[in-house]
């Protein structure tokens, strides 16, 4: 079995955006992946969306974020939270904004296996 990956997304009043990108990483034609969406205390819709598609696939998860604790940034606050939910042997980070090719995942996976690199 290929390695797990863990897609995360930090999201934050993403609403506009955010099921395009979930429905594109939940596309990927790679085998053996999770998707991860934090919700960071969003004032739109983000929060429903995350939860509407749950009920679509069970790949998905939805983190709540927590407070932001002194000394640091949001979006670094919101990526340390994914990922220590994360279990994937790789972590990929996506943009909420963000659309994702079918074969960008396996591409990724690849590149990495190969290189033997820690971080891209």
């Amino acid at each position: 079995m290929p390695p797990l990956v863990s897609i995360v997304t930090p999201s934050f009043n993403q609403a506009r955006f955010l099921e395009e990108t979930i429905n594109s990483v939940l596309s990927q034609d790679y085998p053996n992946f999770e998707v991860i969406a934090l919700d960071d205390e969003s004032q739109d819709d983000t929060p429903e969306i995350i939860k509407k598609m749950m009920i679509r696939s069970p790949r998905l998860r939805h983190l709540l974020g927590e407070p932001l604790p002194g000394g640091w940034l949001g979006k670094n606050w919101a990526c340390h939270q994914l990922s220590q939910a994360a279990q994937g042997e790789y972590l990929l980070f996506v943009d909420a904004d963000t659309r994702h090719e079918p074969a960008m995942l396996g591409k990724v996976v690849t590149v990495m296996e190969s290189s033997g690199a820690d971080f891209m």
